[in-house]
């Protein structure tokens, strides 16, 4: 299934770096549902996107790293869909994590008077 996720994400004009690192995201997912439940995965859960979250988190993956995480998923989310593999979205946009920038950017050079 993989293989055709790279295809679907190459059609869609992905970059090869993108789509690589699409791939072996699902695959540590899948890995991770295997270790978890001693099963192959059928389809993506909504309850079990919460708690590859967690454990990513406990993990000490960084917000920004488990965003990425999830962005693949979804993608392999919505790839299911249009394969007729799974009916709904199992990752919802509150899943993300918020990550808060600064407005105004912080200059720490020192001026010469």
């Amino acid at each position: 299934m993989i293989d055709k996720f790279i295809e679907y994400m190459k059609d869609e004009g992905m970059s090869e770096n993108t789509y690589l690192s699409y791939a072996r995201d699902v695959k540590l997912f899948e890995k991770y549902y295997n270790d978890s439940y001693g099963e192959k995965m059928q389809n993506l859960t909504h309850s079990d996107i919460s708690m590859y979250k967690s454990f990513l988190l406990k993990g000490g993956n960084s917000a920004s790293t488990v965003n990425r995480k999830l962005s693949s998923l979804k993608l392999y989310n919505q790839f299911l869909i249009e394969q007729n593999m799974q009916n709904d979205m199992a990752i919802k946009e509150k899943d993300f994590i918020k990550i808060q920038t600064p407005i105004v950017k912080k200059n720490y050079q020192l001026l010469m008077i």
